[in-house]
């Protein structure tokens, strides 16, 4: 069985300001690889509140060469692609 797990840091307490993704792909219950990327957050959302950045360490700073998280998507999504591939094969 494969899996993916997936986790977000956020900028600040809305859902939409993400700063990070990371990615671990499971499979027969062991870790086979992981993904990171950090993510500027949208223009509208780019506040970094400091009690966030206190729990993940990642500010303005860290993201400021990053890409926002569409970009980020377009190299996420065929992750999921192949595992609905695998899924339906066996």
């Amino acid at each position: 069985m494969r899996a993916v797990c997936i986790d977000f840091e956020t900028a600040n307490s809305f859902v939409g300001s993400i700063c990070s993704v990371g990615l671990a792909i499971i499979e027969g219950g062991s870790v086979v690889d992981t993904k990171y990327w950090l993510v500027k957050p949208h223009h509208r959302y780019f506040y970094f509140d400091p009690f966030n950045v206190r729990i993940h360490g990642i500010d303005k700073e860290a993201v400021k060469d990053a890409q926002e998280f569409d970009a980020i998507y377009n190299q996420i999504k065929p992750l999921f692609d192949i595992l609905r591939l695998f899924s339906s094969t066996g």
